[in-house]
C-alpha cells in the first residue's frame, strides 16, 4: 500500500499489491476539514464491525471540529475569537495542549510560525470570510499586521482549569495544527478499541502503527515538490515506516486566492507568504501533531535553518528537505537519522539527487 504525503489538496490513497486472502483489512475514505481523510486497518479486532469503527471515527472528527474549526461560528475556537473579553476560559483540554505546543513552536523558531496570522491569511484569500484584492495594498497589510504577533498570547492553568489571555484582539488560529493533531486523535481511539495496524491520513499528515496486509511497514510516496501536479504523480521516492508520524510542508500545491497564486504557508516574521514552490520538507516524529508543527516551522525556516532549528530544538525528529532547482536538478537535504528511520528508497526514473 502506498500513500502519498504532501499538502493543500486531497490526496489520493491506492494500493498497489492485493493483500493476502489470509489478511483481514477495512479501509475508507471521507471529508473532513476541507480535506480528504484515508483510514486503513489491518487484521482489526473482530469485535468492532466496519460500520462501528466509521462511526467511532465519525465520532471524532465531529468533536474536533465542534473545537477547531474556525468555520463554524459555534466552536470553541470561533467562540474565543469572537469574544471582546481578553481573557477567555478554555473548556476542551485538547485545545490547551495545541495552543500551548503553538506557541512553543512560536518561540523556539523566534516567530517564524506564528498561531495568530488569520488576519494576513484572509487578506489573501486563506481561511473562512470573503476574498479581497490580492495581492492586498500596503495599507491592508499594515492593518492586519497590528493584530497580528504570538506574544499577545498569554496561556496560563488555574485552579478551574485554562486560561487564555488575548491582547490586542489577536485570534487564534491552529489550521496548520489541526490535521496533525487529528490523525494523532483517531489512532489513540483505533488503539483504545484494541487496534494495531493501521494507517491514518489526513490531508496528507500521516499517522502509522504496526503493519500494512503485507506484513511490512507502511509504505509512504513521497512527491517531488513540482508546481501544480498532482498528488502520485511524479515521486522521488517511498519511505517505509511504521509506529511513527509524518507530515509534508511545501508550496508546490499553489491556491489561486482571488486570480493570483499564493502559498498559504507565512513567514511570520515578514507576515507575507513564502515564494518556495519547488522545495518541500518532510517530518517523521512521534506523532501526528509534532510532526505536522515542525514541518511547517521548517518549511519556513528552509533547509540550511531548519536543519539547525531541528537538531537544537528536536533532536527526536528526521526530516528530508528536497529542492527542485530550474533544470530539474533536486537536491536533498536530511537529518543524520533519516535514511535509517525511514528506509527511504529513491525510485528508479526519479532525477538524480544532489545531496548536501
Amino acid at each position: 500500500m502506498l500513500v502519498t504525503a504532501g499538502v493543500l489538496v486531497a490526496f489520493t490513497l491506492w494500493t498497489s499489491r492485493r493483500a493476502p486472502p489470509s489478511l483481514r483489512t477495512i479501509s475508507w475514505s471521507g471529508e473532513t476539514q476541507g480535506t480528504q481523510y484515508h483510514l486503513r486497518m489491518t487484521e482489526p479486532p473482530a469485535n468492532v464491525s466496519p460500520e462501528e469503527w466509521r462511526r467511532i471515527v465519525a465520532e471524532v472528527l465531529d468533536r474536533i471540529d465542534r473545537t477547531f474549526s474556525r468555520w463554524r461560528a459555534d466552536s470553541e475556537i470561533s467562540r474565543i475569537n469572537a469574544t471582546t473579553n481578553p481573557i477567555a476560559h478554555i473548556e476542551d483540554v485538547a485545545l490547551a495542549n495545541v495552543t500551548a505546543f503553538a506557541l512553543r513552536l512560536a518561540e523556539q523558531s523566534g516567530g517564524a510560525f506564528d498561531p495568530t496570522l488569520a488576519p494576513l491569511l484572509r487578506l489573501w484569500g486563506f481561511g473562512p470570510g470573503p476574498v479581497g484584492a490580492v495581492p492586498p495594498s500596503d495599507e491592508a497589510l499594515a492593518e492586519a499586521r497590528r493584530r497580528v504577533g504570538w506574544r499577545w498570547l498569554e496561556l496560563r492553568r488555574e485552579a478551574d482549569g485554562w486560561v487564555m489571555r488575548r491582547l490586542n484582539a489577536v485570534e487564534l488560529d491552529l489550521d496548520a495544527l489541526a490535521q496533525g493533531f487529528t490523525a494523532d486523535a483517531i489512532a489513540d481511539t483505533l488503539r483504545a478499541r484494541g487496534a494495531t495496524n493501521f494507517m491514518v491520513e489526513i490531508g496528507g499528515e500521516v499517522v502509522v502503527s504496526g503493519y500494512n496486509a503485507e506484513r511490512r511497514p507502511w509504505r509512504i510516496g513521497i512527491d517531488l515538490p513540482l508546481p501544480d501536479t498532482r498528488p502520485g504523480e511524479q515521486l522521488a521516492g517511498v519511505m517505509h515506516v511504521t509506529d511513527c508520524g509524518m507530515a509534508t510542508s511545501g508550496g508546490y500545491r499553489r491556491r489561486r486566492a482571488g486570480g493570483e497564486p499564493a502559498i498559504h504557508i507565512f513567514d511570520g516574521r515578514l507576515g507575507r507568504p513564502l515564494t518556495r514552490e519547488r522545495m518541500s520538507v518532510t517530518v517523521v516524529a512521534r506523532d501526528g501533531l509534532t510532526a505536522d508543527g515542525l514541518a511547517t516551522a521548517a518549511f519556513i525556516l528552509g533547509p540550511d535553518e531548519g536543519l539547525a532549528w531541528l537538531a537544537n530544538y528536536w533532536p527526536d525528529a528526521d526530516a528530508l528537505f528536497l529542492e527542485v532547482g530550474p533544470d530539474g536538478t533536486v537536491r536533498e537535504t536530511t537529518t543524520p537519522g533519516f535514511a535509517a528511520r525511514t528506509r527511504y528508497e529513491r525510485l528508479a526514473g526519479a532525477p538524480t539527487p544532489a545531496t548536501r
